[in-house]
């Protein structure tokens, strides 16, 4: 995935307004894969490929305040638009995404996840089984809020791109809501070009904060994004070599068949005897998220929230 070949083909002198002078100039940009998308070349540092605020060639008093991407029909080429002015990014107000801007609308929503709760080993969750003590598995929904920000600007960063997919470092707090690390995700941005040096850029952050008993995924903390699965498996470590874990005999010894579903451990490899298991049961923690800071999206909302002047 990266940029292989960049051309300026056609440079364009835009109308100037207001003392706002503009170019635009015409790229040819070719990827490697197919698969390739815009964030490719958001993302690039390919030689001579204008970065968001570099000056053009030929007029060091005009920068580039934007970039749009087509992709041709032949599709490991793209044809990219850059817009260069030499309005003072003074006129952005209020902050976000990095890039300036205002704030114009946050919309709260709820979204579904959908998973299957199965009979757990946890103390916290009853067993789910028929009468015949036979476990069960069932369909649940539960809902997490969503948060969608949408913001004007005359400079959006689009570098904040590489930011989509990760989850909040630290505590965020915004909204009235209070989301600990881990339990928001920066899900989506979008960028569109309105005209006249105008850009509206949307952010989606979607959390996840309910509690997860699960077998799949769970234990007794709100652990948000990052998967947090039972301490079991169907072999336990003795004498540093992995032997099958097997259900009591007759005699009541661990010497039976082999157990048929992950059987939980110590957290140090050994199976745990069935009188342990409801006041031991470990859980494990991945990384499977990345982590960044969502303080560098400089969200302002205050405005959203100022006074009506008096008489409205």
């Amino acid at each position: 995935m990266a940029v292989t070949y960049a051309e300026r083909r056609n440079t364009l002198t835009g109308s100037d307004d207001a003392n706002v002078r503009t170019i635009i100039d015409i790229w040819i940009v070719n990827v490697s894969l197919v698969t390739d998308d815009q964030s490719t070349l958001m993302t690039s540092n390919f030689a001579g490929l204008p970065q968001v605020g570099a000056a053009h060639p030929s007029d060091n008093l005009v920068t580039v305040k934007g970039r749009s991407f087509d992709r041709s029909s032949n599709h490991l080429q793209w044809e990219m638009t850059v817009t260069y002015n030499n309005a003072s990014d003074a006129n952005d107000q209020g902050g976000g995404g990095g890039g300036g801007g205002q704030i114009i609308k946050v919309q709260i929503s709820a979204w579904e996840e959908r998973y299957i709760m199965e009979s757990d080993f946890s103390k916290k969750t009853k067993r789910l089984e028929n009468s015949a003590k036979e476990a069960l598995k069932l369909e649940i929904s539960r809902f997490h809020p969503q948060i969608t920000i949408t913001k004007i600007t005359q400079n959006p960063n689009l570098q904040v791109v590489n930011n989509v997919g990760a989850v909040n470092s630290g505590r965020w707090i915004e909204l009235g809501f209070v989301f600990e690390p881990d339990q928001l995700l920066f899900a989506a941005y979008n960028t569109d070009s309105l005209g006249n040096n105008t850009w509206q850029e949307q952010f989606v952050l979607k959390a996840k904060l309910s509690k997860d008993f699960t077998s799949s995924g769970g234990g007794d903390t709100d652990k948000g994004w990052q998967p947090f699965l039972l301490d079991a498996g169907f072999s336990q470590l003795i004498n540093k070599e992995l032997v099958p874990i097997r259900v009591k005999n007759d005699q009541g010894e661990y010497k039976g068949r082999p157990v048929s579903k992950p059987w939980p451990l110590n957290g140090n490899g050994i199976a745990l005897k069935i009188e342990e298991i409801e006041a031991n049961t470990n859980f494990i923690e991945f990384q499977a998220y990345r982590k960044t800071n969502f303080g560098q999206f400089n969200f302002d909302f205050a405005p959203l929230f100022a006074p009506l002047p008096a008489g409205n």
